[in-house]
């Protein structure tokens, strides 16, 4: 969720709500039955399943991009290539760049931002 969650606030995007009936390609997965249920008996009262996330809870964990930066060092992996490219100019890390103190690399649709294995 958290690379996701990266990953989307990296975009400029608006969000606005489509009728169901008018949004002809809604996605099939969220229509097909649970498969652990399927051969259940059918019973009197609906049963809904719910996977809920309190996002909230989860963002306050982390106070994202500052305390990112603290979870790339952390990264060995990635503090190492830090390290590389602020020590030295290596051509084995010129597709990376440090902005800001957070590690991207550089990609042919724009820069990746690079998350700790602990994310």
């Amino acid at each position: 969720i958290t690379r996701w969650q990266l990953f989307l606030q990296s975009l400029d995007y608006t969000i606005e709500y489509c009728k169901g009936s008018d949004n002809v390609v809604a996605d099939a997965l969220s229509r097909i039955p649970s498969s652990q249920h399927q051969n259940e008996p059918h019973s009197d009262s609906p049963v809904y399943h719910v996977l809920a996330i309190n996002l909230e809870k989860f963002v306050n964990r982390f106070n994202f991009m500052k305390d990112f930066n603290y979870y790339q060092k952390s990264d060995t992996s990635l503090s190492s290539v830090m390290t590389s490219i602020t020590e030295n100019a290596s051509q084995e890390y010129r597709g990376y760049k440090i902005i800001n103190d957070t590690l991207y690399k550089e990609t042919q649709r724009g820069l990746k931002l690079l998350t700790p294995e602990m994310l």
